[in-house]
């Protein structure tokens, strides 16, 4: 199994994501529009993303799903997958430089830290969405579409899972982010999802 790594740029997100991620979509008083610009610029600089990723075979027998001999059960990902006779793996992080910035601003501002947690969370998804369009296209040059991404901790989808995406990728060693004890990962603006691929029909 060959695990590819991938620098991904910094992604250029909306200030609007950003306060929805703080639960503040129609806020648009100048104090609370320059903070958040502030924290994307402060996380733009602090973000090093990186991506890794490899491409597994599955297949789906009821409820259960098997990633490379690696049986899942559950039953929102056999449903979302159960046409899907491959699929790629991938995890994604900010980088531990996002981490300390975080951290550093709770003593120094509250809402500076709450900010740039908001903007940390909004970027990730912002390169994962990159990834994800450049493993789509990758697939459609064999004639083949790509599902949306699932995550573990969605619907029944065991959040122990991420023990098997961090050791399958080896993430510790290619993008330098682990799984805590309590399943959570760190640098805690790390994804880790799978991508089913289905033949074009």
């Amino acid at each position: 199994m060959v695990v590819e790594v991938k620098k991904m740029p910094v992604p250029n997100t909306d200030p609007g994501m950003i306060l929805k991620y703080m639960r503040a979509g129609g806020a648009k008083d100048e104090p609370t529009l320059n903070l958040v610009n502030n924290a994307l610029r402060k996380m733009s600089k602090a973000a090093s993303p990186l991506a890794c990723f490899t491409r597994l075979n599955v297949s789906v027998n009821d409820i259960y799903t098997d990633i490379a001999g690696n049986v899942i059960k559950s039953a929102y990902l056999a449903k979302h997958l159960k046409n899907a006779k491959e699929a790629f793996l991938f995890a994604a992080t900010l980088g531990t430089g996002s981490e300390r910035i975080i951290r550093l601003e709770q003593s120094l501002s509250p809402a500076m830290s709450y900010a740039l947690d908001a903007a940390g969370s909004a970027m990730i998804e912002d390169v994962c969405d990159a990834l994800n369009e450049s493993l789509s296209r990758s697939a459609a040059t064999e004639n083949k579409i790509t599902l949306r991404r699932y995550s573990p901790g969605y619907g029944d989808f065991p959040i122990e899972t991420q023990k098997l995406f961090t050791v399958l990728l080896n993430t510790p060693k290619n993008i330098g982010a682990v799984l805590t004890e309590g399943m959570m990962l760190y640098p805690t603006k790390t994804v880790t999802a799978i991508i089913g691929i289905e033949e074009k029909t």
